[in-house]
């Protein structure tokens, strides 16, 4: 199968199954893939278990039936949806779940290409006793690898390899458990880097590669958020999300405020205030004076 190339990718995870996931849960159902004007979104239909990959600048649709070794009552199913160049009409479906029914624990892969209208082999690999697919933490595309987030015993990062359709976990510096928030973001110069949320505290974690090629993470950025948001002692603060294209962490501030915040320049922005629970990012593009 073809793969895409990094500079093009359009990317946005993410379609999260709980198990037994019913038509009418908004995080069952409806997915976002962003990247400028060929954007994607993806979404579960639950009464015929199937994908629809959805364009809404054309309003074309593609169904896709979920394939084997998919179990939707029993595990989390992550996805994302993606094309191999800008305005190519052909794109791939990358789905993530968590398999324990053996003895072993694993996580299960698979990839559907538009082109050949077919999925490919599932890519399994062992995971820590105890961990699972994370429904609250999306994952993010760093050069040509989907990460996503595992917890449970102990909080590890899931990599699927795009080139060579494989998958590996990455250990991480702290327990998610421990945190009130976990995002996972790609860092200004490209690398994997996640931030960590404990209270009106956020820390930027960035994985590097030392001397001796052993990978390592360290703390690049603390960022105290009730100074940057001008929030009391009473309020809180959750991350809601990553979007990639401008780099944007998004923000729950209190009960409904949602807010984007580029932790570099650490620029903020109220986006709403309403009360919707749930919100994915989305970015495309627009044509001036629209």
């Amino acid at each position: 199968m073809p793969t895409a190339h990094p500079s093009s990718l359009l990317w946005r995870p993410q379609i999260v199954f709980p198990p037994g996931a019913s038509p009418c849960s908004p995080t069952s159902t409806t997915s976002v893939s962003s990247g400028a004007a060929t954007a994607l979104v993806l979404i579960l239909d639950t009464t015929r278990f199937q994908l629809l990959v959805w364009d809404p600048v054309t309003g074309h649709q593609h169904r896709v039936s979920i394939p084997t070794g998919f179990d939707r009552f029993r595990s989390v199913i992550c996805g994302a949806v993606l094309r191999a160049a800008p305005g190519d009409v052909h794109f791939q479906i990358v789905l993530v779940t968590d398999d324990h029914e053996m003895e072993e624990w694993r996580a299960l892969a698979c990839v559907y290409s538009s082109k050949t209208e077919a999925w490919g082999n599932l890519i399994p690999t062992p995971i820590p006793s105890g961990t699972l697919v994370s429904i609250d933490v999306l994952g993010v595309l760093v050069g040509h690898s989907i990460y996503s987030m595992l917890y449970g015993t102990s909080s590890n990062i899931l990599q699927f390899d795009l080139e060579g359709e494989s998958l590996a976990v990455i250990p991480v510096p702290v327990n998610m458990s421990d945190f009130d928030g976990f995002t996972l973001m790609r860092a200004e110069d490209g690398e994997l880097s996640l931030l960590s949320l404990s209270g009106f505290t956020a820390q930027l974690w960035k994985r590097n590669t030392i001397t001796d090629g052993v990978p390592s993470w360290g703390i690049v950025r603390t960022v105290e958020l009730d100074k940057l948001l001008s929030l009391d002692s009473e309020g809180y603060v959750t991350t809601h999300g990553f979007a990639e294209d401008n780099n944007l962490v998004i923000l729950r501030v209190n009960i409904n405020i949602i807010s984007t915040v580029q932790i570099e320049s650490l620029q903020f922005k109220k986006v709403s205030d309403n009360s919707k629970w749930y919100y994915y990012p989305f970015e495309s593009v627009y044509a001036a004076g629209i």
